[in-house]
C-alpha cells in the first residue's frame, strides 16, 4: 500500500483504537506500513493508556497519530467515550504527549478512516466522500469539496447514534447486530469474525445473516447520501471483510431507496482495510504538525 500526498512526512507511529482492537503501525513518508500489528484492546482504560504509552515511548520520530472511537476536541481530548468503550473522558493527546515526549495528536477513527481512503484508497480522486466504519459501533467520517468535516463541534458523523427502526442505526448495524441475527436465524450463540468465516465457508445461515444485515445497510445509507449527495461510499471496519457476503443486498435496496437522486453515487468497499485508521492517524498527524508551522 502507497500513500501519496502533498505533504508527506517523515516515519511516524499510527494508532488505531476501537472497540473491540488496538492497532498500530509505523508509516513512512509514502505511506508504507511496517510492524502492523492488531491486538485485543486492554480490559480497562488505564491498561490501555499504558501499552500506549510504551508503544509511544518506542516510537520512530517526533510525531505520533492516534485515531479513536468517540468525539475528540481540537486539543486532542477525548470528550465523548464511545458507549462501546468503558472508558472514562480524558486529555488524551495532552496526557500522552506529557508522559512520553511525543508529539501526540488524536481524531475521531470515522475521520481518520475517510482521510485514508481519499488520500489513498478506494476514494482516491473524488472530492465528496462518505466513509462508513462496521465493526463494534458505526462510524461515518466526510469529506466535502476535498477537505474533512468535522462539523462545527467536531461530532458531525454520528450516523449510528440516530433513531431508526425502534432502535438506533448502530443497534441495527455492528457486531452485535450480526451476532444477534445470527442467533436468531441458526439458534447459536457465536462470534462476528467466525460467523465471517462461516459465510465465506458457504454456511447457509451466516450467508442469510449478511443477507439481512446487507439490507438493513442499504436503506440506511440512503439516509446519509440523501442528506450528503456523495460521489461514493467506502464501506470499511472489520465487518467489511464480509463484504462480499453483504453486497448484493446492500446494492439492491440502496438503489431501490435512491432512485429518485439524480446523479449515482458509488459503494466500494475499503481499499485500506485494517491499515485504514493506522494511516488516516498518521495523515491527521502530519497535517496538524504542518498547520503549526
Amino acid at each position: 500500500m502507497t500513500l501519496r500526498t502533498k505533504k508527506a512526512g517523515t516515519t511516524m507511529l499510527g494508532i488505531d483504537i476501537g472497540g473491540t482492537y488496538l492497532k498500530s503501525g509505523i508509516v513512512d513518508a509514502r505511506g508504507n506500513v511496517s510492524n502492523f500489528r492488531k491486538d485485543k484492546l486492554p480490559a480497562t482504560q488505564e491498561q490501555t493508556m499504558k501499552q500506549l504509552q510504551k508503544l509511544i515511548a518506542s516510537a520512530p520520530g517526533k510525531e505520533v497519530g492516534i485515531a479513536i472511537a468517540g468525539t475528540v476536541d481540537a486539543r486532542g481530548n477525548l470528550v465523548r467515550v464511545s458507549r462501546n468503550m468503558a472508558w472514562k473522558k480524558i486529555d488524551l493527546a495532552p496526557f500522552l504527549s506529557r508522559t512520553t515526549g511525543k508529539k501526540v495528536t488524536a481524531q475521531n477513527d470515522a475521520n481518520c478512516f475517510v482521510l485514508a481512503e481519499h488520500h489513498a484508497g478506494a476514494a482516491k480522486g473524488y472530492n465528496n466522500v462518505c466513509g462508513v466504519t462496521l465493526g463494534t459501533g458505526l462510524g461515518v467520517g466526510m469529506i466535502i469539496d476535498g477537505k474533512l468535516y468535522a462539523g462545527a463541534h467536531n461530532k458531525a458523523g454520528e450516523f449510528g447514534h440516530a433513531p431508526y427502526e425502534a432502535a438506533t442505526v448502530e443497534d441495527l448495524l455492528s457486531s452485535r447486530s450480526v451476532e444477534a441475527y445470527y442467533q436468531v436465524v441458526s439458534g447459536t450463540k457465536q462470534k462476528t469474525y467466525a460467523i465471517i468465516d462461516a459465510g465465506l465457508n458457504k454456511e447457509k445461515d451466516a450467508l442469510y445473516t449478511f443477507q439481512m444485515f446487507g439490507y438493513n445497510l442499504g436503506r440506511a445509507l440512503t439516509i446519509a447520501a440523501t442528506l450528503l449527495d456523495p460521489e461514493i461510499m467506502v464501506i470499511g471496519g472489520g465487518i467489511a471483510h464480509a463484504y462480499p457476503l453483504f453486497r448484493k443486498e446492500m446494492e439492491r435496496s440502496f438503489k431501490k431507496y435512491t432512485s429518485a437522486l439524480p446523479q449515482k453515487i458509488k459503494l466500494k468497499q475499503s481499499a485500506l482495510m485494517d491499515h485504514a485508521g493506522v494511516v488516516g492517524a498518521v495523515l491527521w498527524a502530519r497535517e496538524c504538525v504542518s498547520t503549526s508551522k
